[in-house]
C-alpha cells in the first residue's frame, strides 16, 4: 500500500521534469543535440551517483523508507536517481533560456505567463 508522505521524493521529480517538458517548446536546439543533452547528464550525474551510492553503503546517509516506494537500483532509491537526471536537465533548460538574446528571446504571452503562474502556485501549494 503506497501513502501519500511515500510519493514525496517522486512528485518531486516528476514536478521538475513535468516544467520541463513544458519547456521543450523555448529550447529545441538543447533536445535537437539529444546525444549532448545524454553525455552532459553522464558526465555531471555519474560522479554524483557513484558518490552517492558508495557513501549510501558505508552509512553515511540514509533514505527514509516514509518518503519513497521502496523501489530500488542497487543501495538508492528511484526517486534519488531520478533527482540526478531532473535537476541537471533543468540548469540546461534554464541555461538555454537564458543565453538567449535579440529575435530568439522568450517572450510570454499574458495567457502563457497565466499557465505558468497557476502551474507554480499548484506545484507551490
Amino acid at each position: 500500500r503506497v501513502c501519500m508522505a511515500s510519493l514525496t521524493y517522486l512528485l518531486f521529480n516528476v514536478a521538475v521534469a513535468t516544467s520541463l517538458i513544458g519547456a521543450v517548446m523555448w529550447t529545441p536546439r538543447l533536445w535537437r543535440n539529444w546525444r549532448g543533452l545524454v553525455s552532459g547528464l553522464a558526465i555531471v550525474s555519474g560522479p554524483f551517483i557513484i558518490w552517492d551510492m558508495l557513501a549510501t553503503a558505508a552509512g553515511h546517509w540514509r533514505f527514509n523508507p516514509m518518503y519513497t516506494l521502496g523501489w530500488q537500483l542497487g543501495v538508492l532509491p528511484v526517486e534519488e536517481l531520478l533527482f540526478f537526471v531532473t535537476v541537471p536537465l533543468g540548469c540546461m533548460v534554464a541555461w538555454e533560456l537564458l543565453r538567449r538574446t535579440g529575435a530568439e528571446a522568450v517572450v510570454l504571452s499574458p495567457r502563457q505567463a497565466r499557465w505558468i503562474m497557476v502551474v507554480l502556485a499548484v506545484m507551490g501549494a
